[in-house]
């Protein structure tokens, strides 16, 4: 049996490849990934005041109280230096609650497939974000 000689130069860049790529990608998630969030968060706004309704006051108050109460809501419990933040899997499933009744209302008003890919890159956001930050 021969034994195949591998030279160290050949060695240490095996080592290397198989350790960084890992690395690069997960550096690449994290880089991504907030920006991604932070534009789901404004994108999710616009739906919420644009629900269909008959009457005048009801359209108002829905257009202007709904976007409000999501804002103060994420204020509260989603913002990067809240003092109510909850832990990591919480506050994804709190962001995915949001985002969900924002693929609701984008359903409900004809725009199904804006509704599946907002809640799909919205998924794969929190995904990320939990892989990440733990």
């Amino acid at each position: 049996m021969v034994d195949f000689v591998c030279p160290e130069s050949y060695r240490q860049r095996a080592d290397f490849n198989l350790i960084t790529y890992p690395a690069i990608l997960y550096a690449g998630a994290q880089i991504i990934q907030k920006p991604a969030a932070f534009s789901l968060e404004l994108v999710m706004i616009a739906p919420l005041s644009v629900k269909n309704s008959q009457s005048l006051s009801i359209k108002w108050l829905a257009g202007i109280g709904m976007p409000l109460v999501a804002i103060v809501l994420w204020g509260i419990f989603a913002a990067p230096r809240s003092a109510h933040r909850p832990p990591l899997p919480y506050q994804i499933l709190f962001s995915w609650a949001l985002f969900s009744m924002v693929g609701y209302m984008l359903y409900q008003t004809g725009h199904k497939t804006t509704a599946f890919v907002f809640c799909g890159l919205a998924f794969g956001s929190g995904l990320i974000a939990y892989f990440t930050e733990r």
